[in-house]
């Protein structure tokens, strides 16, 4: 999940299914705008927007996504299928991060090395590569200026590098607590003062000098992974989250400048400036469930934070009311497609990937319905069992299930389609009003047809499906 960051700061939100979403704000109402449907076998883990042009810095409706099948590609928003595909030239890409400024992409892979490429070329070209470090890269960030980057490893160190010279800066290795294994670095960040800030697996957030890799502060602020981190575009707000729900607000302490000796102050020296301190200022609960990514706008006056994890919500919240402001919920949209045919009772469910057909059964006024979860108490029971022994028995015809526990007949599944060949997810689909055929189609305009042909017996429930 990323901001663009520029005008009209549009969130770009990537789901675990792989699909692709683009919300929009308009007078604090969001709506999603676009929608990639996800390509199959291709496990994405990363977002950014894209920059048209590295001169005049401008964004265009194309954004960046990379994954564990090793390729890097750009998504043309307006036609919603990839405009360009490169490798990552060392295996499974884990993270990336864009600099605005040059349009330059780094990219971490599982070799443990950093690929940077120019992206505002046609075609993209991989300018250099870092060494690899023998553990897999899981985080990456450019600092504002674009000419430091940090990295975080499966090994537990962060590194900050030089991206003119190619060469390490710094390095620092989080504390393993008497674990066997180093913690995951999860997240990183890199301040314009050059302080790393990183997310580990121990539920920690540190703060490093990234000219010495001295240790400046150690928050033990989560309980659990600590999975995402977010700054906002001055610097004075960082948000972190994780696995226990929490987001955590951190900001910076005034500066102070050291004083000086009588000697130095006669000479007019000068010492270079510590780095800020920064303390644990807010927490809160979003989420009932693990939070896995954050972002925070760019925007100059109404900036927000937004949160993600796996309850499929999206929360917003101004950055200016974090501590006592309401959030607002975007709840998803599932694209998934029903198609009724009232000739022959049939119900077709579009999912990603596939295509469910039902056979629903015959309308009848005399059979108990099933009631939904909250209606089913001991009263309710004891007055259907009472209307069903009254009743007259009904022999059940073959094509009717009475497995249900009130006694109702329950839609049975006639067939369940997946399409060969397709490389992306379903995007649309169709029943037609005699239920003899169905139609389904792709994001590539790949159009499917299915003739559905039932024998007499079939329709009974007595033979097989064709």
């Amino acid at each position: 999940m990323v901001f663009e960051p520029v005008a009209p700061f549009r969130l770009a939100v990537l789901r675990s299914n792989g699909d692709m979403e683009v919300w929009n704000s308009h007078d604090s109402s969001w709506t999603r705008s676009v929608f990639v449907p996800a390509v199959v076998d291709a496990p994405l883990r990363r977002l950014c927007w894209s920059v048209r042009s590295a001169s005049s810095n401008v964004h265009g409706d194309k954004i960046l996504s990379c994954g564990l099948h090793g390729v890097i590609t750009e998504w043309d928003l307006r036609t919603i299928s990839p405009s360009r595909s490169w490798d990552s030239y060392g295996g499974a890409a884990w993270c990336m991060a864009l600099d605005s400024r040059s349009g330059r992409l780094a990219v971490g892979c599982e070799d443990g090395g950093v690929s940077l490429f120019e992206t505002a070329d046609d075609p993209t070209l991989c300018t250099h590569r870092l060494p690899p470090q023998g553990a897999r890269v899981l985080s990456i960030g450019f600092n504002p200026q674009g000419t430091h980057v940090v990295t975080g490893g499966a090994d537990g160190c962060v590194r900050v590098w030089h991206v003119s010279s190619l060469r390490l800066a710094s390095h620092a290795r989080l504390e393993s607590e008497m674990r066997r294994k180093p913690p995951l670095v999860w997240a990183v960040l890199l301040l314009s003062d050059l302080v790393a800030v990183s997310a580990d697996s121990s539920g920690h957030v540190t703060f490093h000098d990234g000219r010495h890799g001295t240790l400046v502060r150690r928050f033990a602020s989560h309980q659990a992974d600590v999975l995402s981190l977010a700054i906002s575009a001055d610097e004075s707000q960082i948000f972190a989250s994780g696995v226990d729900h929490k987001v955590s607000l951190f900001t910076p302490l005034p500066a102070e400048a050291p004083p000086l000796p009588a000697a130095m102050a006669m000479l007019a020296v000068t010492l270079a400036a510590p780095p800020r301190a920064w303390v644990l200022s807010y927490s809160r609960r979003p989420h009932t469930h693990d939070i896995r990514a954050l972002a925070v706008s760019a925007h100059p006056t109404s900036a927000v934070v937004a949160s993600a994890g796996i309850d499929t919500q999206l929360s917003l919240i101004h950055t200016n009311a974090f501590e006592r402001g309401t959030p607002t919920k975007l709840l998803p949209l599932y694209h998934a497609s029903v198609s009724f045919c009232a000739q022959s009772r049939l119900l077709l469910h579009q999912r990603s990937a596939e295509l469910r057909l039902w056979q629903l059964p015959p309308y009848e006024s005399s059979v108990t319905p099933v009631l939904p979860r909250r209606l089913r108490t001991r009263k309710v029971r004891y007055m259907l069992k009472q209307a069903q022994a009254q009743a007259k028995p009904r022999p059940p015809s073959a094509s009717e299930n009475t497995s249900s526990a009130f006694g109702a007949p329950m839609p049975k599944e006639l067939l369940l389609l997946k399409p060969k060949g397709m490389q992306r997810h379903l995007l649309c689909s169709a029943l037609s009003a005699d239920g003899t055929w169905i139609a389904c189609a792709d994001s590539e305009s790949r159009l499917y047809a299915l003739s559905v042909k039932r024998s007499d017996k079939e329709r009974e429930g007595e033979g097989e499906r064709e």
